[in-house]
């Protein structure tokens, strides 16, 4: 699943940076503009960030489901869980200087998967 929001994401940057490079580059040089922006963003950009952010999600999915089963308060440290991997990967983001409309959505996505496993988790014991 992780994968497959990663995909998706990628492909809306993609379709954005392609209309972005469109309207300010002449028809002969968008090709090469194009590829060089897709590489440098893939190596070192948001869009490194959105595979490594699925893998992140499903991974803490599956711990935070995990834990659930023997904590007294399974949500409260999903949680906690939740709230410190994305400070984490949001930290990251800064650094690489990611724009904050791709942090904020990415952050609540981490949350929101370490609370679905919660839930799941809780969902399958009773």
């Amino acid at each position: 699943m992780g994968i497959l929001v990663a995909l998706v994401g990628a492909l809306v940057f993609i379709a954005l940076q392609k209309d972005a490079i469109d309207r300010g580059l002449p028809a002969a040089q968008r090709d090469d503009q194009l590829a060089a922006h897709l590489n440098r963003e893939i190596a070192e950009g948001p869009l490194l960030l959105l595979e490594s952010g699925g893998a992140t999600c499903a991974a803490l999915a599956w711990a935070t489901s995990r834990m659930a089963r023997r904590v007294p308060h399974p949500y409260r440290q999903g949680g906690l869980a939740g709230t410190i991997v994305a400070g984490v990967v949001s930290a990251i983001a800064l650094r690489l200087m990611a724009p904050l409309v791709f942090i904020v959505p990415l952050a609540g996505l981490i949350l929101g998967a370490s609370l679905g496993g919660v839930f799941l988790s809780r969902k399958q014991t009773h």
